[in-house]
Formats: C-alpha cells, sequence, structure tokens
C-alpha cells in the first residue's frame, strides 16, 4: 500500500495542472488511505478464509520472563480460585493480579499478555488480538441458559439482551485462538460455533481433609441467586428435607470466599455431609468441587465439570429431576455406611482427576505455544 501511496503522490505532484501540485494535501492522502485499507482488509480476510489459518500470538521473552496482567472483577473468588491456581509457581511467568475497574487501557502496553477472566471484561476494555487470552468459565457467558417457565417470565428482559448480546460475544471470539474453557459441555458448545478453545480445568484450593467421620446426614449448598441457579427447585429441595426428612439443609448465599474467610468455609463445609448442585447451567461450579476435597458426596445436575467427577452411584449422584434428588437424599439419610463410603470415594476423585500440579502444568504447556524462548 505503500508503493501505491508514493505512486499516487508522485502522479499528482507531477501534473501539468498547478492545482494538484498545491492540493495534494493530508486530506488527499488520507482519503487515498482509507480506499486502499478497504481493499486490503478484504484481501487479507479472503486469504485467512482460503488458507483457513488463524492469526497466532507470538510473544519473545529470551534472558526474562513472560509478563501477564491477569484481568478480574470479583476481587477474593476470582484471584484465588482460577487466576492463582493456574498462573501462580510457573517458572517461565510473571503475573500481576489486578481488578480491571483500577487498570487503565494504557497500562496494557507493559505487559506481553493480557488474561482476561471473562468475555465480558474482554468487552469492557478490548486490547490487541495478538496479546490478549480469553478465559470463558461459565456457558451463560455466550449462551443464555434454559430456565423454568417462572423465572422465564420474571427474567425475560435480561434474557432478551442476554440474546442480543450472545452474537456480538460469538463474533468477538471467533476472531480469536487463544480461548481457554474449563469444562467439556462448553468447549463442545464453543466448537459447534467454530470457536477453536484450549481446555484448562479448574479444581478446589481447599486443603484436603485429614480423616472423614461420619456421625449425621446434613446437606449444604453455596450459591448466588441467578435464574440457571434454579432457586425453585433448591427451596424446594430445603422445605422436603427439613419438614419430611428431619434434615439441616444449610444454603448460603454468595460465592465461598466472597464473605467468608478460608478457614471459616472450610468449616462451614465440613459441618455438613452432601452438597447439592440444581443448576441449569454452570462452568465448575467451583464450591460443589471445594465440597468433594472436604469430602461431602455431591448431588448435582449434569452440568459443567462436575458432571465429569460425579460417577453416579459410587462418589456422588447425577440428577435430573426433582424425584431424583429426594429418592438420593432419602437413601442416604437412612444408611450412614453408604453415605460414608461415598464420602471417602467422592475425595479420592477429586484428588485423583483434578490434581493441582497437573493443572499448573497444562496451563505452562498452553502458554509455551505462543512464546518465544530464542
Amino acid at each position: 500500500m505503500i508503493k501505491r501511496l508514493c505512486k499516487f503522490v508522485e502522479e499528482k505532484r507531477g501534473s501539468k495542472r498547478l492545482f494538484w501540485k498545491i492540493l495534494v494535501t493530508e486530506k488527499d492522502i488520507a482519503w487515498f488511505i482509507v480506499d486502499n485499507l478497504r481493499e486490503l482488509f478484504k484481501e487479507r480476510k479472503d486469504f485467512f478464509i482460503k488458507n483457513n489459518i488463524r492469526e497466532g500470538t507470538t510473544v519473545k521473552i529470551k534472558g526474562r520472563k513472560l509478563k501477564i496482567l491477569h484481568l478480574h472483577d470479583v476481587d477474593n473468588w476470582a484471584i484465588h480460585n482460577v487466576g492463582r491456581l493456574w498462573l501462580e509457581d510457573i517458572p517461565f511467568v510473571e503475573t500481576e493480579f489486578r481488578n480491571l475497574k483500577n487498570v487503565k487501557s494504557e497500562e496494557f502496553h507493559n505487559y506481553d499478555l493480557i488474561w482476561y477472566g471473562s468475555s465480558y471484561l474482554y468487552l469492557k476494555k478490548p486490547f490487541d488480538i495478538k496479546r490478549s487470552i480469553i478465559a470463558v468459565h461459565d456457558p451463560d457467558e455466550i449462551f443464555p441458559p434454559e430456565i423454568n417457565e417462572k423465572s422465564r417470565l420474571v427474567f425475560l428482559r435480561e434474557r432478551i439482551k442476554a440474546d442480543e448480546e450472545k452474537g456480538r460475544r460469538l463474533r468477538i471470539l471467533k476472531k480469536y485462538e487463544t480461548i481457554i474453557t474449563i469444562s467439556k459441555e462448553l468447549k463442545e458448545m464453543l466448537e459447534k460455533e467454530d470457536i477453536k478453545t484450549y481446555l484448562i480445568q479448574t479444581t478446589s484450593t481447599l486443603p484436603e481433609i485429614k480423616n472423614i467421620k461420619t456421625n449425621n446426614c446434613r446437606i449444604c449448598l453455596v450459591f448466588r441467586e441467578y435464574p440457571r441457579k434454579n432457586p425453585e427447585l433448591m427451596y424446594y429441595l430445603k422445605d422436603y428435607a427439613e419438614k419430611k426428612l428431619g434434615i439441616e439443609f444449610d444454603i448460603k448465599g454468595g460465592l465461598g470466599f466472597d464473605y467468608l474467610s478460608e478457614e471459616d468455609y472450610i468449616k462451614y463445609l465440613d459441618r455438613h455431609e452432601i452438597y447439592i448442585c440444581t443448576s441449569f447451567q454452570e462452568g465448575g461450579p467451583i464450591p460443589a468441587m471445594d465440597a468433594m476435597k472436604r469430602g461431602l458426596v455431591v448431588l448435582t445436575t449434569p452440568v459443567g465439570q462436575i458432571q465429569e467427577l460425579i460417577e453416579d452411584g459410587k462418589n456422588g449422584f447425577i440428577c435430573r429431576t426433582k424425584e431424583d434428588f429426594i429418592k438420593r437424599i432419602e437413601l442416604l439419610s437412612k444408611s450412614k455406611e453408604i453415605l460414608h463410603k461415598m464420602r471417602v470415594e467422592s475425595e479420592k476423585t477429586i484428588l485423583k482427576l483434578r490434581n493441582v500440579e497437573d493443572i499448573k502444568n497444562n496451563v505452562a504447556n498452553f502458554l509455551k505455544k505462543f512464546i518465544d524462548f530464542n
């Protein structure tokens, strides 16, 4: 395009007509560039489509560490359970964890890569396509959840907005080759939309329980009251368990470390034997994996990573209806032997299938794909 521009200026300035010598100004050059950029972008787009390739991300870090800025919007939970789990203690990486609202866009140039904790954070402050990594944790970031009729009426306006936003986010994600997902379910959903993804799982960062003792049958749940969490079913089960079975069913709002210290959160989980997840959609959920790490039996709908960890009837239960939940709760309340055996298996499973070091190695291998060490 530069050659074209030079030729254009030479032709105009070499014209015998005097006014061309005077009027070939910045404005003329600007219009020339606009017209030619359109053509250039079209040629470039056609080339990438024809050759079925995407733009790569390559960072040279010879003799130094890779500098990453990890962006989040929920300080305690997001940093502790996701960002630090993935990016701390990788030998060739130096990561700074910051809340998006406290970062100016011009600061991005001080880092090699910008790691967005979610797709909507990217929409708030986008950066160079070659230097951005986007993590998509929950399907509802992109795909509006299927919810029951009552919730659909209450949240109709929010759902319409979500449907409109879905298209915009999908268009953006298709430009990238650096999209991270945390569950096989979400990976499959995005790849059906022709979005290339990398699977990097999460896990509980809580310490494992040393000695499981089963003397009672008590149920707990940690959640935020979003439609996708299915609060109707949640409160139905609570009412049934307490009134029909005489079982304690404790519900905490929020997400773990948002409102409790780690010590208090562990104490809360350790007071119970069963954890329930009633969600329509999930990425993890991490609280359910925290429960497994502390030896609780998880009863869950088939969602997110948790469905990958549950071997139905051995270390937990997959429940598709309220009748499924009730049947499993009744079974566990009647047999402490079964309950205890499943608690032991629950902890064993997450320690085996979601090993912290394996996850960190997965992240390191992912980053190496985009780094030139020479």
